[in-house]
């Protein structure tokens, strides 16, 4: 019974407009597209993950800088960065 009605589908006509072979290269060009996209979001994000890591490790070092001195850290740049860090980014969407 299973197999009737997979050859009753098989046999039936495909729906007008369609045509198989360009419904395919149309998916596949698609897919393309979404890959070169996620490639673009991904250099985007590793490259603000490596610019805010650089300017965290320089604040660290700061602070480290300071303390040796004999400085205190208020903590203010710290809960400054926090506030800020609640605030989404503004450029984390792009129009590809």
């Amino acid at each position: 019974m299973l197999l009737a009605k997979a050859e009753a589908v098989d046999k039936a006509d495909v729906p007008d407009g369609m045509s198989i072979p360009g419904e395919l290269e149309r998916r596949e060009e698609r897919l393309k597209k979404l890959a070169d996209a996620r490639a673009k979001i991904e250099a985007r994000a590793s490259e603000r993950f490596a610019r805010e890591q650089a300017e965290y490790e320089a604040k660290i070092a700061a602070r480290e800088v300071g303390a040796a001195l004999g400085r205190e850290c208020l903590g203010l740049a710290t809960r400054r960065s926090v506030r800020l860090a609640l605030v989404p980014y503004e450029l984390s969407v792009w129009n590809l």
